[in-house]
């Protein structure tokens, strides 16, 4: 009668959530009955640190018999006190109803009264009746009081697992009905959860899952792939948790040889697979290879690398068996590939093509495949990928002028003249007109380093050069646009004569650029330069070369500063200018022999008359002698130019020229 009255003390503590009574009365009964107690009266929401006693009282040795009465265990109070305290009867009656709940409850949620692990079967029971309830999440406490007993992670790897995935995935299942009902045996369970996944469109198996797959029944590949349930795999999805559970599982499968016709026949009604299809498909046929060899397994990874390799357009794998078959497809085929190929693509391309040729287009000649191949690398820049002979000539410099037309800017360095550079440099050793095109290259790219523009606002491009018939206008917006570009005349000739190797005009001659470069001086108030250049023009140079330009040094004879408006011209600056007058007697035409030697004469009536005013003798000896030099050299000029004229019979232009107030140039001494 004390057990009874035990008991139903028991049930009531557990009910007010009274644990640390409970776990000393507990001490009066036998585990097995307390334990029944607390899986049928403790309350919905109870921390699983208050049930933590459990343990202990597990590990406690309990013999019943020799336990003291309740009365000496626990303070009674009032209300377990009319509970207890009653007649047998009603004890009686009390413990009968009590223990029917509680072999309702334990027979529900299995829990095994008889079992050697006790401690095991309550929290499995709890755990199955908090499941029921919707708080399974409130059994984790529970669990770390068994994680240490193998027979726990057993029943966690097999059971827990694939029921808390499959309702990590949205579908709410009781795990009553998952572990005694749907999914008794493992197979079952992982075929259900498999096709929930499916369904749900998950990509791949989560760790925990694929162990508990992997400790289930070899078959279960076998089992998996002939499903009837097992949706059509028709996503990206799908596949990937598909070839997921094949990876993780063929290895393991004693049915390899039964599995992989369907494997195979799943990937060739694979719809339209794409590259992560593909690659997906490849990677699984990898490992299907390294346990499996067979002539089906072959094609079909052939088919999957050239459909990788070629990006070819195909309903389903299986239709790439036909090509070989048909030459005239292969044609059409092989250059749709060639035209898909993308920078990314093209270097797989090349490394397969010797492999895959042979297999898919055996039919496509090597000469035809190679320029087909070799426009297309040469429309991508792969130089570098790219093998030329001096055959390929008039290719490579058809795609350098495709190149050079689209280029946005002048630089070698970058872009598509970049291109077009690397492009010829691949012909080695380069032909002379290879070394010409790249000869024209540097000079355009010399061209853009300096601020030039033929319309204001439109930036100038290099196919604005081929426009161009004569090079001597880039020269002069050279000079325009740049400060100080007249300084190298010579430098300036040189990029011109480079930019007529591509662009197969005539050069200006160097005369006409230097004349430029003076002009641009001149501009600059730069008339040391000019003075210089042009006197290194008439050492240089003969007179018929000279004539055409003798305008250009008329302009630096006749040159005044702006800065010497203020003060006046400096006398060496006029005397070196007369010396040029007198060099340009020789060479202007003879209409204009006056104009010259009047602005000679100008100049010689400036010095004359700084000579009279200069009171301190600042025109010495030999600026006197400077200036009397300068009169025998323009009469030696007049003299040659007066024969000239008598020569060709125009006396009357002699005495034109005679009686213009110049007879001293002639033998008269200066006044």
């Amino acid at each position: 009668m004390e057990q009874k009255r035990t008991t139903i003390a028991l049930a009531h503590l557990a009910t007010t959530s009274q644990f640390e009574a409970f776990e000393k009365a507990a001490t009066l009964v036998d585990l097995a009955t307390a334990l029944q107690v607390l899986l049928s009266y403790t309350p919905l929401f109870t921390s699983s640190s208050d049930l933590a006693f459990v343990r202990t009282l597990t590990e406690t040795p309990n013999n019943p018999q020799e336990n003291h009465e309740l009365l000496e265990v626990i303070d009674i109070t009032s209300d377990l006190k009319l509970l207890v305290d009653s007649s047998e009867v009603v004890i009686d009656q009390r413990w009968q109803t009590l223990e029917l709940h509680m072999q309702s409850e334990s027979g529900k949620y299995h829990f095994q009264p008889n079992s050697t692990s006790l401690l095991l079967s309550w929290v499995q029971a709890m755990t199955r009746k908090l499941s029921s309830q919707g708080v399974i999440d409130q059994a984790a406490g529970l669990h770390a009081l068994v994680e240490e007993d193998s027979r726990f992670q057993k029943w966690w790897d097999t059971v827990l697992v694939p029921f808390n995935y499959i309702n990590a995935q949205g579908f709410t299942i009781d795990l009553l009905k998952f572990e005694f009902e749907d999914g008794q045996a493992e197979s079952d369970r992982a075929i259900l959860i498999i096709s929930t996944l499916f369904k749900n469109s998950v990509d791949s198996v989560h760790p925990p899952f694929l162990k508990f797959l992997k400790s289930c029944d070899k078959e279960l590949l076998y089992d998996i792939v002939r499903n009837p349930q097992l949706p059509p795999i028709t996503t990206n999805r799908q596949l990937r948790l598909y070839n997921d559970l094949i990876t993780n599982l063929f290895g393991a499968s004693s049915m390899k040889e039964e599995s992989v016709p369907l494997i195979l026949d799943t990937y060739q009604k694979y719809p339209q697979p794409n590259v992560r299809a593909l690659e997906s498909i490849q990677a699984t046929l990898s490992t299907i290879s390294l346990s499996y060899e067979s002539s089906d397994l072959h094609t079909l990874a052939n088919s999957v690398n050239a459909a990788l390799s070629f990006p070819l357009s195909f309903t389903n794998l299986s239709e790439l068996t036909s090509l070989s078959a048909d030459p005239a497809k292969q044609e059409t085929f092989f250059s749709g590939i060639i035209d898909s190929l993308t920078s990314q693509s093209a270097s797989a391309f090349l490394s397969q093509t010797s492999k895959l040729k042979p297999a898919l287009f055996p039919n496509v000649t090597e000469e035809s495949a190679r320029k087909l191949v070799m426009s297309r690398l040469l429309s991508l820049r792969l130089y570098s990928s790219m093998e030329v002979s001096p055959d390929d000539e008039d290719m490579v410099v058809e795609h350098f002028w495709t190149c050079f037309k689209m280029a946005t800017n002048g630089s070698k360095n970058r872009g598509e003249l970049n291109a077009a550079y690397r492009a010829l440099k691949m012909l080695s050793p380069p032909s002379q007109r290879v070394k010409d095109l790249l000869a024209f290259v540097d000079a355009v790219d010399e061209l853009f380093k300096y601020s030039i523009y033929f319309k204001r606002g439109t930036p100038l491009k290099p196919i604005d050069l081929l426009s161009i018939d004569d090079l001597q206008i880039i020269a002069q917006k050279i000079l325009e646009l740049n400060n100080n570009a007249y300084e190298s005349p010579e430098e300036i000739y040189q990029l011109l004569t480079q930019l007529s190797l591509g662009l197969q005009a005539t050069v200006p001659p160097k005369v006409d650029i230097t004349c430029l470069c003076i002009v641009s001086s001149l501009a600059e108030l730069d008339f040391e330069f000019a003075y210089d250049t042009t006197n290194s023009l008439f050492e240089s140079e003969s007179n018929i070369v000279l004539k055409s330009k003798w305008d250009t040094f008329f302009q630096v004879a006749k040159f005044t500063s702006p800065d010497w408006i203020d003060t006046e011209t400096p006398t060496e600056v006029i005397q070196q200018q007369m010396s040029l007058l007198g060099a340009i007697v020789g060479i202007a035409p003879t209409k204009h022999v006056q104009d010259v030697v009047s602005q000679w004469n100008m100049f010689d009536t400036e010095l004359s008359l700084r000579e009279e005013g200069d009171e301190e003798g600042n025109f010495s000896q030999s600026n006197t002698q400077s200036a009397r030099s300068l009169d025998q050299r323009l009469a030696r000029s007049l003299a040659s130019t007066a024969a000239e004229l008598l020569n060709e019979g125009n006396g009357l232009q002699v005495s034109n020229l005679l009686t213009s107030g110049l007879d001293w140039a002639i033998g008269a001494s200066r006044k």
